[in-house]
């Protein structure tokens, strides 16, 4: 490595280390508390998608009939787990907002059935996840691949 690239390195790491710290002081300063909704507020309307992080459903807001997306995350109905839960994932999402990304509307700690499990109250997305939306340039691009041919 020559020594004009490890400067470059050098900065860029200065760089991304500033941008980290910077989040992780205003995830320091975010009151969680302002963020709560009452899940009761909100009524399921269907299941969009399952992952390993957790359920999407479509939601509606039973005050103004919006619709947002809610995903809830298994706690295993342990209260304590759903703290450390929301102190990671709701702390990243307060933190990081633009425009480009999903927002972020609140949290509770109960899901629809009553038990301690996250559930995150976000924008619903109506162009859906961005892997279908790959998935569907790919096959688009896979077709004009073959017609060109």
């Amino acid at each position: 490595m020559n020594m004009t690239c490890y400067i470059k390195n050098k900065y860029f790491i200065f760089f991304i280390s500033n941008v980290i710290l910077n989040i992780f002081r205003k995830m320091q300063s975010l009151p969680l508390s302002q963020s709560k909704v009452d899940i009761n507020q909100f009524k399921k309307v269907k299941r969009i998608n399952k992952g390993g992080f957790g359920t999407i459903y479509s939601v509606q807001n039973k005050k103004d009939g919006k619709i947002y997306a809610a995903k809830i995350i298994d706690c295993g109905d342990d209260e304590d787990q759903c703290k450390k839960i929301i102190d990671r994932e709701v702390s990243i999402m307060l933190s990081v907002q633009h425009k480009t990304l999903i927002k972020f509307y609140g949290y509770s700690i109960l899901d629809f059935q009553d038990e301690h499990n996250v559930t995150i109250i976000m924008e619903f997305a109506v162009n859906k996840s961005l892997s279908e939306l790959f998935e569907r340039i790919q096959n688009l691009t896979s077709l004009a691949n073959m017609h060109s041919t």
